[in-house]
């Protein structure tokens, strides 16, 4: 399993359809970190540069791309499990805060 999770498809769901969770208990878990996603969601004009800076951190500080390029180190999913669920949290918070904005201007 873990050699076709590592054809670049890892962080785009080979991490979490790795816990192999029916999408409905996948965003039962979720549903249970939204809130200090929220706080960080609020949008703004640079909102999204701050987002994506932020995100060039975070592949710095948590060692997402292994020492060896084709290689995971063992434990690799599971370290990063917890990453990513946080992420896909934010995402959608955010998301939903640039709807919002974007649809209040129209409305």
């Amino acid at each position: 399993m873990l050699a076709r999770l590592h054809e670049g498809r890892l962080w785009d769901g080979g991490i979490l359809r790795s816990a192999r969770l029916h999408w409905t208990a996948q965003v039962e878990r979720l549903q249970t970190s939204t809130k200090d996603a929220i706080a960080g969601a609020t949008w703004s004009a640079s909102a999204p540069v701050a987002w994506a800076e932020e995100s060039c951190r975070l592949i710095a500080d948590h060692g997402i791309y292994p020492a060896r390029p084709g290689k995971l180190p063992q434990g690799y999913i599971e370290r990063h499990y917890p990453l990513l669920e946080q992420r896909l949290v934010i995402a959608a918070a955010r998301l939903a805060s640039t709807l919002d904005n974007v649809l209040a201007r129209e409305g």
